[in-house]
């Protein structure tokens, strides 16, 4: 089982994160009718994240390895499995309409992509669900509340959960 932390993130680098994921999202439907800017974004994501390490717990040992790479090995790895799914006819793209051939690399790149815009997303979501935490935390107006927003007479009032 491994478990993956990210670090929180300042105001700053949640407005570089938005912007590079609304960027990479438009570009996925952009780029058919006008200039595909995935290289250029490659490179701002390169810079962006140049330093950024993912930290991550395997059988108890501590690893960490830079989030460029995990991004590149997730896009790999999804890569490896359309072309596999594409030779075993789970689909067919235009190209292989003749015959089977291998899905172009480029769509590495893509696969790459699309996990940054995943992570991106789930990061902007983390960060703002323990802002939002901390708020009700420290805000006096907000009572006895849990993570949730519910008071403990609402916790009350659920039916506790049944044992499976």
């Amino acid at each position: 089982m491994a478990a993956v932390r990210a670090a929180p993130v300042g105001p700053s680098q949640l407005r570089v994160q938005i912007g590079l994921t609304g960027a990479v999202y438009l570009n996925f439907f952009t780029h058919h009718f006008g200039p595909d800017l995935r290289y250029a974004l490659t490179v701002v994501l390169m810079v962006a994240f140049r330093r950024a390490q993912v930290r991550f717990n395997v059988a108890g040992y501590a690893r960490q390895m830079p989030l460029l790479i995990a991004f590149a090995l997730i896009g790999l790895f999804v890569f490896i499995a359309e072309t596999a799914a594409t030779y075993l006819g789970a689909w067919v793209y235009p190209h292989q309409q003749q015959g089977w051939q291998p899905v172009h690399p480029g769509k590495w790149l893509a696969w790459t992509l699309l996990m940054v815009v995943a992570f991106l997303i789930v990061s902007e979501l983390k960060t703002w669900e323990a802002r939002r935490a901390a708020a009700l935390s420290t805000d006096p107006r907000a009572g006895d509340q849990n993570r949730r927003g519910q008071s403990r007479a609402d916790q009350a009032r659920e039916p506790a959960p049944r044992a499976r």
